[in-house]
């Protein structure tokens, strides 16, 4: 389908102003109970114990400096303060001594767990108020942005 230049333009002002609007939408759930309550951790510290939730054999803090695009000395601090408040742990690797390993803990495994029933239990209670039609065509919009590619954006 071709557009004139003035189509175009009035596309463009239509997906801009929807783009302004769904950032207004997400940063008003901002102010669920659910991020209230991950304020307790910094959104480092909540992106490192996810990070390490989902890989029992543990992690570097490298591995974990490209997971979450930080820089190194980012990762440390966040390891520190983490490793302070028992969340994590560190350990020598067998293979390469040179190497530490980051580990969750019981007691940060136990946070994310918790965090994660919250979310679902927010989002379950905001699916139920969209109804069981709105509930499936916004996963079938979710489901269809988490698969384009932004890392042109990004870069």
């Amino acid at each position: 389908m071709k557009y004139s230049g003035g189509e175009v333009m009035k596309d463009d002002m239509y997906y801009q102003e929807a783009a302004y609007r769904m950032l207004q939408a997400m940063q008003s759930t901002s102010t669920s109970p659910v991020n209230k309550n991950a304020r307790e951790l910094s959104y480092g510290e909540n992106g490192v114990l996810s990070c390490l939730s989902f890989r029992t054999e543990g992690v570097t803090a490298g591995e974990l400096k490209d997971m979450l695009g930080i820089g190194a000395s980012g990762v440390t601090n966040l390891l520190n303060a983490l490793e302070k408040k028992g969340l994590i742990r560190r350990e020598i690797s067998l293979e390469d001594r040179r190497k530490i390993i980051v580990h969750i803990s019981e007691s940060g495994l136990s946070i994310v767990r918790h965090k994660q029933e919250e979310m679902v239990s927010f989002i379950k209670e905001t699916l139920i108020r969209l109804g069981k039609e709105d509930t499936e065509e916004l996963l079938r919009i979710a489901e269809k942005i988490s698969v384009i590619d932004h890392q042109s954006y990004i870069e």
